[in-house]
């Protein structure tokens, strides 16, 4: 298998043209171990490495980060910091779905980020060389943890990869699956390719037993590992009511047309006139962070529109920005939130606090969420029209009348928050004692 793109001209176009004809290009050029072939080594790879672990070496972990939003896996990068059977690191790698010059910035302010966080012993800086060609990572690496399930970066950093080494490969959903289109990814090669996925309670592994190419054999019910790092806090600063309101980057014409839940094209005019018409609320502007790139597309709104609109709304003096990476600090500082977004609609219930999801027609609720996603809407406020936003402000937000709540902190109780706070250590020792029983 050809091992990079050295090229410079190659990387030039590849980095100019749409994600998704630069993925085909890199599924043509690039023909991996069939995901058969690498599930079939496993077997020797964990017997080699639990020989080691049984010397007392340690296990040499890399943490792939391609955005700090999308780092689900960092509670478990932490547990293992601190965990003497391990060895971590991180990695941030570039992300191309980001057009232009993007992903090279976002690259930068992640690694920044990390390094702030974490000593700088734990952080591995890749850089491509002078044809263009990134570096391998996963040499004396015993397990790769990866952050998607999608082909979105250099080849080098991708699942398939991992099947030219000696490695397990192993995946922390970044959003809690809930949709009719999670099961596409689900029956992806790259989850069949996985050593162990870890996954957030029995409905989500009953939809990947049902969807997968290895009918979930290789998926282990933990809890959802990224909501470890939220904190459930009750105590807030100043009086004035905060609605967090995020927007998913599903529009016509843009990234994922198939999941499509994004509401922006119909409501953007009222919802940039909310922050005017309730000045006695603080709102939380967070846009998913491929929303202002998908907006900007000629065929979508363009630049000088997706500008305009996004400096409107933060010239409000009840605005709050929120477009960094830690979204778990808005969730904290939120009394209720306004969205359209996939993954906000599980994880948003962690709080106890309401929530009103906007949905482009009444009827369709059932067309885009499993049964798991349609119970978690019924805990939610609906908002099929402009009214029904208004009505969520006025009565739950302003009046405290919330008749949901009790229904809603039961149901994120009992069936939601599987092992809250305690997923990430829980998945550590999964990989622990799979090892030592050489499986």
């Amino acid at each position: 298998m050809e091992k990079c793109i050295k090229s410079p001209l190659v990387r030039f176009c590849l980095g100019m043209i749409p994600y998704g004809l630069a993925r085909i290009y890199l599924q043509v050029r690039f023909q991996p171990v069939s995901w058969m072939g690498q599930r079939r080594s496993f077997a020797r790879i964990v017997e080699a490495l639990a020989a080691r672990c049984a010397r007392g070496e340690r296990i040499r972990v890399v943490f792939f980060v391609s955005d700090l939003a999308m780092f689900p896996a960092e509670p478990l990068f932490r547990r293992m910091v601190e965990d003497g059977r391990f060895e971590p690191r991180l990695v941030v790698i570039p992300d191309f779905r980001r057009v232009g010059h993007a992903w090279l910035d976002e690259l930068f302010r992640c690694e920044g980020a990390l390094a702030e966080s974490y000593p700088e012993r734990y952080l591995h800086r890749v850089r491509p060389d002078a044809n263009g060609a990134w570096p391998d990572v996963l040499n004396g690496v015993d397990l790769a943890v990866y952050p998607l399930p999608y082909d979105i970066s250099d080849y080098h950093y991708c699942i398939p990869y991992s099947a030219d080494f000696p490695v397990l490969p192993v995946m922390v959903n970044y959003g809690y699956y809930r949709s009719v289109y999670d099961r596409r990814i689900m029956r992806s090669e790259n989850y069949a390719r996985l050593w162990i996925a870890f996954f957030e309670n029995e409905h989500t592994l009953a939809e990947y037993a049902a969807s997968s190419l290895v009918r979930g054999e290789n998926a282990e019910v933990v809890g959802y590992v990224k909501m470890d790092a939220l904190r459930q806090t009750t105590a807030k600063e100043g009086t004035r009511p905060k609605i967090l309101l995020a927007l998913h980057h599903s529009v016509p014409g843009g990234m994922n047309d198939e999941l499509s839940l994004a509401t922006i094209n119909s409501r953007a005019e009222f919802l940039l006139g909310l922050p005017r018409r309730y000045p006695q609320i603080d709102f939380i502007f967070r846009p998913h962070p491929y929303l202002r790139q998908t907006l900007s597309q000629p065929n979508v709104w363009g630049r000088a529109k997706t500008l305009t609109y996004f400096e409107t709304m933060k010239a409000y003096p009840n605005v709050i920005w929120g477009e960094g990476s830690r979204y778990f600090e808005l969730f904290e500082q939120s009394d209720a939130c306004i969205h359209d977004c996939g993954s906000y609609l599980v994880e948003y219930l962690y709080t106890n606090k309401p929530c009103c999801y906007m949905i482009k027609r009444a009827d369709v609720a059932g067309q885009k969420f499993s049964s798991f996603g349609l119970k978690c809407l019924e805990q939610c406020y609906l908002a099929a029209d402009n009214a029904a936003i208004e009505a969520f402000v006025e009565q739950v937000v302003l009046d405290g009348r919330d008749p949901k709540r009790e229904s809603r902190i039961a149901f994120a109780k009992q069936e939601v928050m599987l092992n809250y706070r305690h997923a990430a250590e829980i998945a550590m020792d999964v990989i622990c004692a799979k090892i030592k029983k050489g499986n």
